[in-house]
């Protein structure tokens, strides 16, 4: 039921018969693999965003592809590369820069691989990032240059909005006093031994005194700098925003800053992982100083305390009135709250309306 095909080859021929097949079968792989990398810079090109040159370092004659023209805003019919007219559209900041470094390669003193701006002659600014390799000849001269230059303008200035966006985001911390930590949890333990770590940043460090990385970062000491009196409050309204329901928590509380005095700050944070089996894994958080705002609040609480015993509704009023003319608002008014679980209600016991008493 087999069929069984005999040739007759000698040894040698065999032998030779196999090196041609091998042979042949890797041409036809390099060919292959050549005809694919062809193609993918095919499409790169025809996307527009990789161009590709060559210059004759004989004759000084520069040749570019439809796509380099299209980079710099060229038209093909009526611009020549060759010469010095490549540098006429490099940015004059960059222009000394690029053509220096293109020197020193063709010398083989260094590669070609940078980038730098182009101004194409529409004035529009580009951004380019063009490389290059040396063709040498039998005698290892260097005869012909070689590259490509892709157009990462777009990269480019995503990457500049972003560093702008992060550096007006540094300046807005730095003048509202916000510091930003990572909390590390391991969600096999409990709450009091699972802070694995504490990262701050440099804005927390500075808010409360602390030289940039001398806050702890062990959970243990991140609670203990907490005021004694609101520890359980800190500890439940994390333990409460780990549940998946409330995914965060946000509270004022106070903390030890570096020379032992207590600082008043608002925490709001959120769970950022979890794991497989929906358990908070990491916790970011934002802190905003607000110890003035809370003692200016502690203050007048105490001069309310303190009219209201003696009396002295006038003192209230007159407070009222002061700080309608700063604000520059039409009513100020202090009330007294009445805890009544039943019916809870507040009772406005002075107040500054419209330039009058209320």
């Amino acid at each position: 039921g087999s069929l069984l095909f005999l040739a007759t080859l000698g040894f040698g021929q065999l032998a030779a018969a196999c090196v041609s097949f091998v042979l042949a079968r890797r041409i036809s792989d390099e060919h292959r693999a050549a005809h694919d990398h062809e193609a993918m810079l095919s499409l790169a090109a025809e996307a527009g965003t990789i161009g590709f040159w060559q210059r004759d370092l004989r004759s000084g004659d520069v040749v570019w592809d439809q796509t380099m023209h299209r980079i710099h805003g060229t038209d093909p019919a009526r611009f020549d590369p060759s010469g010095s007219r490549w540098a006429e559209l490099v940015h004059p900041e960059d222009v000394e820069r690029a053509s220096d470094l293109f020197e020193r390669a063709i010398r083989g003193e260094c590669g070609f691989d940078t980038e730098f701006r182009i101004v194409t002659p529409s004035g529009e600014t580009r951004m380019v990032h063009p490389t290059a390799t040396l063709i040498r000849d039998g005698r290892g001269d260097a005869v012909r240059v070689v590259g490509a230059a892709l157009d990462v303008t777009d990269a480019y200035e995503t990457a500049r909005r972003l560093e702008e966006t992060a550096s007006r985001l540094s300046l807005a911390m730095g003048a509202t006093r916000i510091g930003m930590w990572d909390l590390s949890l391991d969600p096999n333990l409990p709450l009091s031994r699972g802070v694995l770590s504490v990262e701050c940043d440099e804005a927390l460090h500075e808010m409360l005194g602390f030289e940039p990385g001398t806050i702890s970062k062990r959970g243990v000491a991140w609670l203990a700098m907490c005021h004694p009196d609101d520890r359980e409050a800190v500890s439940s309204g994390l333990l409460r925003g780990l549940d998946a329901n409330e995914n965060g928590f946000s509270l004022d509380y106070r903390v030890r800053g570096r020379t032992g005095e207590w600082i008043w700050i608002h925490d709001t944070a959120q769970v950022v992982r979890r794991d497989g089996l929906g358990r908070a894994t990491r916790v970011s958080g934002v802190r905003v100083l607000i110890d003035e705002k809370k003692r200016t609040e502690r203050a007048l609480a105490s001069v309310v305390s303190l009219a209201t015993e003696e009396g002295g509704r006038g003192v209230l009023t007159d407070l009222c009135r002061v700080i309608a003319e700063a604000f520059d608002v039409a009513f100020v008014g202090i009330s007294r709250l009445r805890h009544d679980p039943a019916a809870p209600s507040a009772e406005i016991i002075a107040g500054w309306n419209r330039g009058e008493p209320a």
